[in-house]
């Protein structure tokens, strides 16, 4: 059982500063996902993570990683810079190749096909990571070429129709 004091509670200040076009709910279910399961290093493939990141890492107390490529440096720089916000860790991956592996993978929001995602990365998740795609309904071809993807590894996975609709997978044989 998860025990936190602020539980549901969302980053206020955060939240006037930065657009967040995730719903809160999926928000925390990942907050949620990372305690329950000791997960430390999150890769963040998102094309509006930097609410999603610094909330994330705050919270679960997780090291977010993100590829340079894909995030507004300036913005986050300014956003340090000028205003009192949270202790988090965020760490940006120049060369991906570098980096080992991850405890799990969060596509959320992102504009590429979830299983051209899910075959980049998925060699990066560690056994037993989880790799989530949270707004599955904007592109449902996509998120069927993901399932049988997901089905040629003999993962297991959960289609959930909530929300946004996403899906988890966990790298475990079924």
């Amino acid at each position: 059982m998860i025990n936190r004091v602020d539980f549901g509670k969302s980053d206020v200040n955060l939240q006037k500063l930065l657009k967040n076009s995730i719903s809160h709910e999926i928000v925390e279910f990942c907050i949620n996902t990372c305690i329950r399961n000791e997960y430390k290093n999150i890769l963040m493939i998102s094309n509006v993570e930097l609410y999603e990141s610094i909330v994330l890492s705050n919270k679960a107390n997780v090291n977010v990683y993100v590829e340079e490529e894909n995030f507004d440096i300036n913005g986050y720089q300014e956003l340090i810079k000028n205003n009192d916000i949270a202790a988090h860790s965020i760490t940006l991956l120049k060369n991906f190749d570098k980096f080992n592996s991850f405890d799990a993978i969060l596509v959320l929001n992102a504009n590429q096909d979830f299983d051209s995602l899910f075959l980049k990365y998925e060699d990066k998740l560690k056994n037993n990571g989880m790799f989530i795609v949270a707004n599955t309904k904007s592109n449902k071809k996509s998120l069927k070429n993901l399932v049988k993807e997901v089905k040629k590894y003999n993962y297991r996975y959960d289609l959930i129709n909530w929300y946004t609709g996403f899906i988890t997978i966990v790298k475990s044989f079924v």
